[in-house]
């Protein structure tokens, strides 16, 4: 395991660090009113990991906060744009963590482990302290919003998928306004074991269809159809 481990995590370590080199920083489209900063997010044990953040300009309060989670073989500036356009059309806070897609790497949360989901779902207990740490670092200065929607992309949806079955576990479930899943997919059965424990009252969870036209169109009115509960 510990070779894998190491195999793993050169791959994941040369891969992202391409990437992120040609994506750039993490910024907001052009004519995008949304203000887009960066920190970092602690999790479980103490593992850091980089978090974007992405605050509407609005005159109005947040309507809430989304946590979207990147899918395999990426990153969360993959989804700048798609997060700009998410806080600026439904006047959310959206937070976008990067977590590790390299599954021998246990001990740093890869993003498709049950251990992972439930380290997601604890960010969401108590005071929040670790998030609101993390958006006031952004340079946050309010409350971040109590309901939120846990969306993500692919293997991302599945973890959005397994954090609200912990968060129905943990018992709080109340401030969880719903699921949003673009093409979610799982590692083993996760996804599938974590829906009984959801509910249909909180479950709203959508898979979109494969077509690339009109697919960020759906999410926008799944999201609003959540706010909406």
């Amino acid at each position: 395991l510990a070779v894998l481990n190491d195999i793993g995590t050169q791959i994941y370590t040369l891969y992202t660090s391409a990437m992120q080199f040609l994506a750039g920083p993490v910024r907001a489209p052009f004519g995008s009113r949304v203000r887009v900063e960066s920190s970092t997010l602690t999790l479980g044990t103490g593992v850091v990991v980089p978090a974007d953040w992405y605050f509407p300009q609005q005159s109005k309060p947040p309507t809430g906060l989304i946590y979207l989670q990147h899918g395999f073989l990426a990153t969360a500036s993959f989804y700048s744009a798609t997060a700009a356009y998410l806080a600026e059309t439904t006047n959310s806070i959206v937070v976008a963590p990067t977590l590790t897609w390299n599954v021998f790497d246990v001990a740093n949360y890869p993003l498709t482990l049950a251990s992972t989901h439930r380290a997601i779902a604890e960010l969401f207990t108590g005071d929040r302290a670790v998030l609101n740490a993390s958006a006031k670092a952004a340079g946050y200065r309010g409350k971040l919003p109590t309901r939120v929607v846990l969306a993500g992309h692919s293997a991302g949806g599945g973890l959005a998928a397994g954090a609200a079955g912990y968060m129905a576990e943990l018992g709080i479930a109340d401030n969880l306004a719903g699921v949003v899943m673009l093409d979610g997919a799982a590692f083993l059965d996760y996804m599938q074991a974590h829906k009984p424990e959801i509910g249909e009252s909180i479950r709203k969870a959508k898979t979109l269809p494969d077509e690339l036209a009109g697919r960020l169109k759906q999410a926008i009115e799944a999201f609003k159809a959540v706010w909406k509960q």
